[in-house]
Parts: C-alpha cells; structure tokens; sequence
C-alpha cells in the first residue's frame, strides 16, 4: 500500500480479527484418520464405497482439516466462502451469495453482518439496478482474504495432498458436474 495511514488501518483491522479468534480457545487440527483394526471391520460396508457417503466425509475430513487454518484469521468456512465471493469482480447480491453456498438470504445476511463488523466488507449499490445492493469486499477484506487462502493453500496434512494433479483436476471437474 502505498498509504501509511491506509496501511495501519489495515494492519489494525487484521490483528483486531487475529485477536478475536486468539480471545478464545484456538482451534486445533482434529485426527481424521481411521485406525486399521476399524476400516479393517468396515472396509466392505456398503457406505465405504456410497458416493453420498464419501463425499459428506471428504468433506468433514477437508473441514476439519481447515477449521484451524480458518480460526487463525477470524474466519469461520462460512465467512471464508462468502469472503472468496466477495473478492470478486463480479460483486453478488445476497439473493446471490444464498444460491451459491446454499444458504438462506437471512444466514446470508448474518455472515455479511459478521464480515461487515470488522471491515472486510461492505454493501453497495448495484450497479445493475437502483434498488438493489451487492457486497463487495473492502481492501482489507482483499488482503486478509488473500493470507487466509495462501494459508490454506499450503496448510499442513492436506487432504488433497494424496492426489497427483491431475487427479484434482479430475476431481475438481468431476465434483463441478455435481455442484453446477
């Protein structure tokens, strides 16, 4: 940034939303691991080769995986998300952020409230039409958003990890045609 004042406002808000997650009880990495007596007496239930069921654990296994990495910036999965969205050029509406993280307009509007309390975001008009608002998020948003994915990027035991690149890329396409 070249404006010191601009620069200590944002080095303000990211340590006020660092200090408000460190307030409580850190969040830490949970073992998602099965034991192998365990996936030994399961490993030919059915629900070990159900999509449905693979998918909510992959899942709850990148979650809880995450979690930790989320807390540390005064982020929850929620916040995150619609942080991401956010950052965008194309700034969503709150009809729009519900539809794409399958939310209600009212949790919505709570996770905006959250992001919008400390500064990472803020409601402007649409530009696309006088009566309504987008969300877009503040500079400050930009930049704590942008070291809480290069955070999660490179995040210790990442489950993705196992899978060469082009088998994310697979996966990534694969799980788009379920999504979209």
């Amino acid at each position: 940034m070249d404006n010191p004042q601009a620069e200590s406002f944002s080095n303000g808000v990211t340590a006020r939303v660092k200090s408000m997650s460190s307030a409580s009880k850190p969040v830490e990495s949970r073992d998602t691991s099965i034991d192998e007596v365990t996936f030994a007496r399961f490993a030919d239930h059915y629900l070990f080769a159900d999509p449905d069921f693979l998918l909510a654990r992959a899942r709850a296994v990148n979650a809880a995986r995450a979690l930790p990495y989320f807390s540390e910036y005064g982020l929850s999965a929620g916040t995150y998300f619609l942080l991401a969205l956010t950052c965008a050029d194309a700034s969503p509406s709150v009809a729009e952020l519900s539809q794409i993280l399958l939310i209600s307009d009212v949790e919505a509007e709570l996770l905006i409230d959250e992001l919008e309390r400390l500064f990472l975001v803020a409601r402007r008009p649409d530009p696309r039409s006088k009566n309504a608002i987008v969300i877009k998020a503040t500079p400050q948003g930009e930049e704590l958003f942008g070291t809480a994915r290069e955070a999660l990027l490179t995040m210790e035991h990442d489950p993705m990890a196992a899978l060469s690149l082009a088998e994310r890329k697979q996966l990534t396409e694969l799980l788009a045609r379920i999504a979209f």
